[in-house]
């Protein structure tokens, strides 16, 4: 056999492994090492999570164009087939703005007045 070297994870790391016969993907995610299955191989990592400050929040997208939105404070780790966007603010209203969101999928307007942190769905 070869010798080969586990993959340490630091605390905000992850890693995509794949099995080469079914062609899942898992993600090992934090400190730990990365020791891969007998089938698998490291497809991506070690990747660092994103971390999310009070008013900052990311989009992720699945294989199937599911969208999801993480709003922070917190570190967040991607599903399996989840790809992210960038980072982004939320809108911060003072007591006299307000903000219209548009749910492109829907066609809904939403109308949000200030003062508040607010952050768009997921369309």
């Amino acid at each position: 056999g070869k010798v080969l070297q586990a993959i340490a994870l630091g605390p905000t790391q992850y890693a995509k492994l794949v099995d080469e016969r079914t062609g899942k993907i898992r993600i090992q995610q934090q400190e730990s090492l990365v020791f891969p299955g007998p089938f698998e191989r490291v497809q991506k990592g070690p990747l660092e999570a994103i971390s999310l400050l009070k008013h900052e929040f990311v989009r992720h997208t699945n294989e199937r164009g599911e969208i999801r939105v993480e709003i922070g404070e917190k570190l967040v780790f991607p599903e399996p087939l989840e790809s992210f966007e960038r980072k982004q603010q939320g809108y911060q209203l003072k007591k006299h703005q307000y903000v219209r969101l548009v749910d492109v999928t829907t066609g809904v307007v939403r109308v949000e007045k200030g003062e508040q942190l607010v952050f768009p769905s997921p369309t």
